[in-house]
């Protein structure tokens, strides 16, 4: 199976916590990316293992329309403990340029700035990667159980008018600040802490 190249030139970007997680890791993004691209027609929540790195990569979901796939992958490192990240692969980038996982991490970036203006019961996913190779693209976050489809707005604001209220509300904020693509399927709600989460970044 090839390995995948990271080109620089074409587009790294990624967070302090992240550089530190790699440099403890060598070789572990390559390896995570080989083991994905090599995942190819397994059933949803397929599993496999890099034993060496205590590395699981699990197979989330298919948005077929859009040429995108989601992952979670999950880390046991002796030195950084448990980690768990979302990972949406792009495909044939070159057919939408808006698609792109360096963007969206410094798309994530900049929400983060304009939401602490906001509210504290609004955050952004916390982007730790985007990378661009070839026609394809990667961005990373750290994982949020609201990014599954059964916690997203559009699935919980039925009969809920406080929380359609505080929705409207945001929508406004953000179409304001320039964020153009605001939709309630790109968010998500934390019943435990009050939270709405957004995800899926487009400016």
């Amino acid at each position: 199976m090839e390995s995948i190249k990271i080109e620089p030139d074409r587009g790294w970007v990624y967070s302090a916590e992240l550089r530190s997680f790699i440099s403890g890791n060598p070789g572990v993004i390559r390896r995570i990316g080989t083991l994905i691209e090599g995942m190819v027609d397994v059933e949803l929540n397929h599993s496999e293992t890099l034993e060496d790195l205590q590395a699981t990569v699990t197979l989330l979901g298919y948005h077929s329309d859009a040429d995108r796939t989601y992952y979670r992958v999950d880390f046991d490192d002796e030195s950084h403990g448990h980690h768990a990240f979302f990972i949406k692969k792009i495909n044939n980038k070159t057919k939408g340029d808006h698609e792109d996982g360096v963007k969206e991490f410094k798309n994530t970036r900049k929400m983060a700035e304009t939401l602490s203006e906001y509210d504290d019961k609004v955050r952004v996913v916390e982007g730790v990667m985007g990378i661009n190779i070839g026609d394809r693209s990667y961005f990373v976050s750290k994982y949020e159980e609201v990014m599954i489809s059964g916690y997203n707005l559009d699935n919980l604001m039925d009969n809920n008018p406080v929380l359609e209220g505080r929705l409207k509300k945001l929508k406004e904020f953000l179409q304001v600040n320039g964020y153009t693509d605001v939709q309630w399927g790109n968010m998500g709600y934390d019943d435990k802490k009050d939270e709405i989460i957004v995800f899926d970044v487009t400016i």
